[in-house]
């Protein structure tokens, strides 16, 4: 409907969109389209050194031994994060969740998941890259196209951190990653859980993904978009 709204009462000169799809049905009502996908400061999300990995896990009192694995979001049942009473249950892992402080939160999930030996953060955090780069894993386990956006831009500041990503196929995300040893798509709660113990310490270089999606070429491509219109 709000597609529809757009389409035929506003009707832009140029419309931004975060992956391909709603594309289509705006290009067959002669509505000039751009995909543009979110941008991530790779100067603040990058890899992080040991000796500063170290510090950070002595800071939340995680031991160096343990696998974290990370998801940054929403506290709600429609991310489908109660998977991670699951994964909290591998050997020498431990979950991590951030959430987030600007919307509500669902407590009795909270409550569950704390209850399960799963980290929830829900205090603002000054500098959210310190997170990752303690992490291990990233998982962005959410199926419901309606919570989030079309981009997930924590599974880019994951990349960004090079952190080993396991996501569902969720939105823009499988238009522009392909699967390789260090990035993985997962449809079930047991193939997460397999994947999460298949993976070892080896380096990734999921960082080197991220190369297309800083702000300059962001602010360069709108640029470009808009003075093709003149």
């Amino acid at each position: 409907i709000q597609d529809f709204l757009i389409a035929k009462f506003l009707r832009p000169d140029l419309l931004l969109f975060l992956a391909k799809s709603d594309k289509d049905f705006f290009l067959k009502r002669g509505i000039k389209v751009k995909v543009l996908p979110p941008a991530v400061d790779n100067t603040k999300f990058c890899p992080a050194t040991k000796d500063e990995k170290e510090k950070i896990r002595a800071e939340y009192n995680i031991p160096l031994a343990k696998k974290i694995v990370l998801h940054v979001g929403h506290i709600r049942q429609t991310r489908n994060i109660e998977c991670f009473i699951d994964v909290q249950k591998i050997e020498n892992v431990q979950a991590v969740i951030v959430g987030s402080t600007s919307t509500p939160k669902d407590g009795y999930l909270k409550d569950k998941l704390i209850g399960a030996g799963v980290r929830v953060i829900d205090e603002f955090i000054p500098d959210i890259s310190k997170i990752y780069k303690m992490s291990d894993i990233y998982v962005f386990p959410v199926i419901k196209n309606t919570a989030a956006i079309d981009m997930p831009l924590s599974v880019l500041e994951a990349l960004a951190c090079n952190l080993f990503v396991i996501t569902t196929r969720f939105g823009g995300l499988v238009d522009y990653f392909k699967e390789d040893y260090g990035f993985r798509y997962f449809d079930t709660t047991e193939e997460l859980i397999t994947l999460i113990r298949s993976i070892d310490r080896a380096e990734v270089q999921n960082s080197k993904k991220i190369e297309n999606f800083t702000w300059d070429r962001f602010t360069n491509e709108i640029i470009n978009a808009c003075e093709e219109l003149v």
